[in-house]
């Protein structure tokens, strides 16, 4: 897009409000579509929140042709602690979470918003994702590569917290709601949204879903949520060690995500080791391997089968015309 859109939406005509918090650092090439897809949904009050990490490639000078915007600039400790920021700030009834390399899709906010209305004891509403790969030098929205829809993703639930896909910019939240879980933990550098919505539902949520997409990710090569290879790889599923361990460990965990954190575990125990195999880094398969026995003696039998699995598929996909 060329520049800024017209007529932003303002604060204080009607509705309840709705604040959406977009961390950024260096995305010049892809924060004027972030804005303008929250500008183009023309809902009557709305606050966009910008934590800009202290970028050096333009982007603040784009932030500028956006006077609506409240743009909080400096440095930070990554993405989860210039989500903190950002939250701390909001002040509407509603927060929406929006990287700054991704997008809503049209009509999303009044929906969301008449639902949470409607439903006034909801705490937590989701959507369907998409997840799109940028078209040409310019950025431009390519083909759908996948589909995250309502009906299998919507509903947030202990599996998908952790050994699935939590498309967390797809769910819209009660400022309420987050000042009871609390900010997200920056020992987890990459992982945080995992443990932090992991923490939410332990706590109890009340939660609703629409049946539409709402959220659209852009596939790249700097991309936490969608790029996700070796060595990246194996640094999530660290962190996804720690957070399992930690519920494991904790006395108070219910027995439901006990259970489930300690598949996750192994799964990422599994995955990590594979992964470092792959690149050739022993020492780290290694760590893995020890963290994965020192859960399950039965460990070792998840990787000959996780791998076994691995190369029938490889092989599924070259034989298949």
């Amino acid at each position: 897009m060329s520049g800024p859109l017209t007529d932003p939406v303002q604060l204080g005509e009607g509705g309840e409000s709705l604040s959406i918090i977009t961390p950024c650092l260096n995305r010049v090439g892809m924060i004027r579509e972030a804005i303008d897809s929250v500008v183009s949904q023309g809902y009557p009050q709305v606050e966009h929140i910008v934590v800009d990490g202290g970028s050096t490639d333009g982007t603040l000078e784009v932030l500028a042709d956006y006077p609506h915007l409240t743009v909080i600039s400096g440095p930070d400790r990554g993405l989860y602690d210039a989500l903190n920021k950002g939250i701390a700030a909001a002040s509407g009834a509603v927060v929406g979470l929006l990287n700054s390399d991704d997008h809503y899709l049209p009509g999303v906010f009044e929906q969301i918003m008449s639902e949470f209305a409607r439903q006034t004891e909801v705490e937590l509403l989701s959507g369907g994702a998409v997840v799109f790969r940028e078209s040409g030098a310019d950025g431009a929205s390519g083909p759908i590569l996948r589909r995250f829809p309502t009906r299998s993703h919507g509903l947030l639930i202990d599996t998908n917290v952790t050994m699935g896909v939590p498309i967390i910019n797809a769910r819209f939240f009660r400022r309420a709601l987050l000042t009871r879980v609390g900010p997200f933990a920056l020992d987890y550098p990459v992982a945080a949204d995992r443990e932090w919505l992991l923490r939410l539902l332990t706590g109890g949520v009340t939660q609703a879903v629409i049946e539409q997409d709402v959220m659209a990710y852009r596939e790249h090569a700097g991309s936490l949520t969608t790029h996700q290879r070796s060595p990246r790889a194996t640094a999530h599923c660290r962190e996804h060690l720690a957070i399992a361990g930690h519920y494991l460990d904790a006395p108070t965990t219910p027995s439901r995500v006990r259970q489930v954190c300690a598949q996750w575990y192994q799964k990422d125990a599994v995955v990590g080791a594979i992964e470092a195999l792959r690149s050739g880094r022993l020492a780290e398969a290694w760590q893995f391997a020890c963290a994965g026995t020192a859960r399950s003696l039965w460990w070792p039998l998840h990787l000959v089968g996780s791998g076994l699995w691995r190369l029938l598929r490889l092989r599924w996909l070259r034989d298949t015309p």
